[in-house]
């Protein structure tokens, strides 16, 4: 019976087989034979079977140790996706050990839920049952998962205290956690204080945790560091290490790995595989991401959304809507990522009648309850020109974030409807709503327009206070001040501007212009080619144009006899 080869139906038929056994049933031979029917039921659709073998086990009189069973029908409950019944059984027991516990905890962890995890956890040692290295493995997953930095130390703290550092699971789970917070240097000193350091999993972790936090120079030292030790990398191993590749600095070493890879029989691999989709299309390769796409055997979902929101994030939408097409026609039902790349690339196209099409597609699915989503869905309707389908989406969301604001006030800029993305701005500072850089470039566009200088200070005040430093925001200023005719003030903030963009000089030639000062923009255009910044077509143009109106003031002078 504890045979691990054994399928789901084996095992069955041996129980079967069993219970029918009269000399089985005599020497109490059951606990192993229900044991090894439950440790299988580890998928949602095992549920019935689950409840089965519970029905079996409560008429049973031959069960010799219901608390080793019970554990059992917990753990089987939760990787069943039943967490109800999983608490009800844990609630029934009379005698819970740790394993017990761990089983309960597990299934919080399995099924998304490591706020509940944690709080099991503390019920836990609020009893006075100790925790062993299984227990704290999973509380570091939902520290991790819930991003609770403090709790995660301090749970951290009780395992060195218990002496479980040394145990390669808990020193996994640790980095893994730490990788989470973005925490490498934390990560980094767990990993290098190891002594043996033959594991493929705390590579792995500690390559995680080093893409995660932007380090990929160090994710691809480790990388060639586990290779000189001949530490065999897996797809995981590769999955991080192509994650830390997502750079267009780094693609060489990306196409080092790709070109690998194709010798392997980790290219099989569909996680490996989507890896390398990612990469090209974070790097902007989507020829290449669409090569590796088309010669997949095995698609997922994340094999679709993975090219699908690489050509959203490329401006390809055209190709984005062909792809979901594809994808439709593939019998994969898209998810709530498939749904939102649709309806960012219909939106950038203004495809009212797709954007229709998909909303109702997605209300059908019950895809449409999720905040980041309905915030999608007012983007698209503002750029399709139909803020009052926008307006109304926007008044149903409840708990309204920063975001929303942002969309519904930019939205108002887009279409030309100033007024009411000013009185939205009132709105959102009266909800308590940060003004972050692209809010407020939104309302400077709008005081570009209306003339509002009051409006202009008020907001550049603020960019002190705050010390926002995004630079598009600050020459966004410039040309709200050039607008406003308020020469001096936008002259004052060029000059503060430490690293000049090309964007920056050509603002400042721009309200020069625009303010009868032509001369004055010269010299700003000398000055820039002077830093070895490169003029673009619209720095030329607005050079044009200062030249144009010199000529033009020379011609009027002579006519006039000046």
């Amino acid at each position: 019976m504890k045979n691990s080869s054994l399928t789901l139906k084996e095992a069955f038929v041996s129980l079967t087989n069993n219970l029918n056994d009269q000399e089985t049933r005599n020497n109490n031979c059951l606990d192993d034979a229900y044991s090894s029917v439950l440790e299988r039921c580890s998928t949602r659709e095992s549920l019935s079977q689950v409840k089965q073998v519970h029905a079996h086990v409560l008429k049973s009189c031959y069960v010799v140790d219901m608390s080793f069973i019970g554990t059992k029908l917990v753990f089987a409950y939760g990787k069943s996706g039943s967490l109800l019944n999983a608490q009800k059984m844990f609630d029934e027991m009379t005698e819970r050990s740790v394993f017990t516990w761990n089983a309960l905890i597990g299934a919080h962890v399995t099924n998304g839920e490591p706020f509940e995890a944690i709080r099991l956890f503390m019920d836990m040692n609020m009893f006075g049952c100790c925790s062993d290295a299984s227990t704290f493995t999973l509380v570091l997953k939902s520290c991790g998962a819930l991003e609770v930095c403090g709790f995660g130390v301090q749970v951290h703290g009780m395992v060195t205290k218990l002496g479980l550092l040394s145990n390669m699971y808990v020193s996994n789970s640790l980095i893994g956690m730490y990788a989470k917070f973005n925490d490498s240097n934390s990560a980094n000193m767990l990993f290098e204080r190891r002594n043996e350091k033959t594991d493929v999993v705390s590579w792995n972790s500690i390559i995680s945790a080093c893409s995660a936090s932007g380090m990929s120079s160090e994710a691809l030292r480790l990388f060639r560091e586990m290779q000189v030790i001949r530490v065999v990398p897996n797809e995981f191993t590769f999955v991080a290490t192509l994650q830390a590749c997502e750079e267009s600095s780094y693609l060489i070493f990306g196409k080092e790995l790709h070109a690998f890879l194709l010798k392997s029989v980790l290219y099989q691999d569909t996680q490996v595989t989507n890896a390398l989709v990612v990469m090209y299309t974070k790097c902007s390769k989507m020829k290449v991401a669409a090569s590796v796409f088309s010669a997949m055997d095995e698609k997922d979902t994340i094999t679709w959304n993975s090219l699908l929101s690489g050509y959203v994030q490329n401006g390809l939408y055209d190709d984005a809507v062909a792809t979901f097409r594809k994808m439709q026609d593939a019998d994969k039902k898209p998810d709530q990522c498939s749904i939102m790349s649709m309806i960012s690339a219909v939106g950038r196209l203004g495809n009212l009648l797709n954007g229709l099409e998909i909303h109702a597609y997605a209300m059908k699915r019950r895809l449409d309850s999720n905040l980041h989503f309905c915030n999608t869905l007012v983007d698209m309707y503002a750029k399709c020109c139909k803020m009052n389908y926008a307006e109304s989406l926007f008044e149903r969301i409840k708990s309204k974030d920063n975001i929303s604001w942002k969309t519904i006030i930019a939205g108002y800029v887009e279409n030309g409807f100033f007024s009411r993305a000013l009185v939205s701005f009132r709105e959102s500072q009266t909800n308590k709503i940060e003004g972050d850089s692209m809010l407020l470039t939104s309302i400077l566009q709008v005081c570009s327009e209306l003339k509002l200088i009051s409006i202009v200070k008020e907001i550049h005040v603020h960019i002190i206070r705050k010390g926002l430093c995004d630079l598009a925001l600050v020459n966004a200023l410039i040309n709200t001040y050039g607008k406003c005719g308020c020469v001096g003030y936008a002259t004052r903030v060029f000059e503060l501007i430490k690293l000049k963009n090309v964007v920056s000089w050509t603002t400042m030639m721009c309200c020069l212009v625009q303010n009868g000062h032509a001369n004055e923009a010269l010299d700003v255009f000398i000055s820039m080619k002077e830093t070895q910044i490169e003029p673009d077509s619209v720095s030329l143009l607005t050079l044009l144009s200062a030249v144009a109106n010199l000529s033009a003031l020379r011609k009027g002078k002579r006519f006039m006899g000046i």
